[in-house]
């Protein structure tokens, strides 16, 4: 399974993308500019190492560390409704993990 995050609106101080699963919208993401990830593959083998890239909350000014929220977008760096668009990709990733699917969080600037 490929999670894409691609990353379309960059800002000052955040970076809003959206979020696709094999191809198919799943969410949007936001990013604080100033502790985003790199863009690159990076390999997702655990609960929480998903856990340590994907977080709940609505804005990024407040966060500190190499990860992305998701939800609906609302405005540059917030979005809404985080915990459950948060919740429904979790299952699927422990589903995935749970079959032995490999999993890969793959983040893009969009072209």
């Amino acid at each position: 399974m490929n999670i894409y995050l691609q990353r379309i609106r960059y800002k000052k101080d955040t970076i809003d993308g959206v979020m696709k699963i094999d191809g198919v919208v799943v969410a949007h993401t936001a990013e604080n500019a100033h502790h985003a990830l790199k863009q690159g593959e990076y390999p997702i083998t655990s609960t929480g190492t998903f856990r340590r890239y994907a977080l709940m909350r609505n804005g990024v000014y407040n966060l500190h560390r190499q990860s992305f929220i998701v939800g609906k977008y609302l405005i540059p760096g917030v979005v809404t409704k985080s915990a459950f668009y948060y919740k429904r990709i979790y299952e699927r990733v422990r589903k995935a993990l749970r079959r032995k699917q490999k999993i890969s969080l793959i983040i893009v600037d969009a072209k």
